[in-house]
C-alpha cells in the first residue's frame, strides 16, 4: 500500500510581496534531511523559484529550478524535476511568517514512494 499522505496545515493566498525573496529551512524527506532554500521571483507572467538543498555530506547538494511553481488559495506548490527516476511534488501552506507543506518522492509510472515534509521562513 502507497504511504498515507500527511495534511498540509491551513494557509491563506500570500500577496506578491509577502512571498516574493528568499526562504530558509529544513525538508525531511527520505533518510537525509536537509537544508532547504527556496528563491522566489515574481515575473509579469507568473512566477520563478529556484530550491537548493544541503545534506551536509550525506547525498550530493542540489540546486534545481522550482517547476511549475504556482500561487494557490492555500500557499504555494511546485516540482522538483531534478532527480533521474522520480520528481519531488511540494505544496504548502503560507502562514505568513512561514512556508510549510509536504513533499512526496513520485516515479516515472506515478507512484508515491516517499512522503516528507518541510518548513521554511522568511530570510530576505
Amino acid at each position: 500500500a502507497p504511504p498515507v499522505l500527511p495534511e498540509v496545515p491551513p494557509g491563506r493566498h500570500p500577496a506578491p510581496a509577502e512571498l516574493a525573496g528568499s526562504w530558509e529551512g529544513e525538508l525531511h524527506l527520505d533518510r537525509s534531511p536537509a537544508r532547504m532554500e527556496l528563491h522566489v521571483t515574481p515575473y509579469d507572467d507568473g512566477w520563478h523559484a529556484r530550491m537548493n538543498l544541503f545534506f551536509d555530506g550525506a547525498l550530493p547538494n542540489r540546486q534545481t529550478d522550482a517547476a511549475g511553481f504556482a500561487v494557490t488559495g492555500e500557499g504555494i506548490r511546485f516540482t522538483d524535476r531534478s532527480r533521474p527516476a522520480s520528481r519531488v511534488r511540494f505544496r504548502g501552506a503560507f502562514t505568513g511568517s512561514t512556508l510549510e507543506g509536504i513533499a512526496e518522492v513520485i516515479t516515472r509510472n506515478g507512484s508515491r514512494t516517499a512522503v516528507g515534509s518541510w518548513k521554511l521562513e522568511r530570510k530576505s
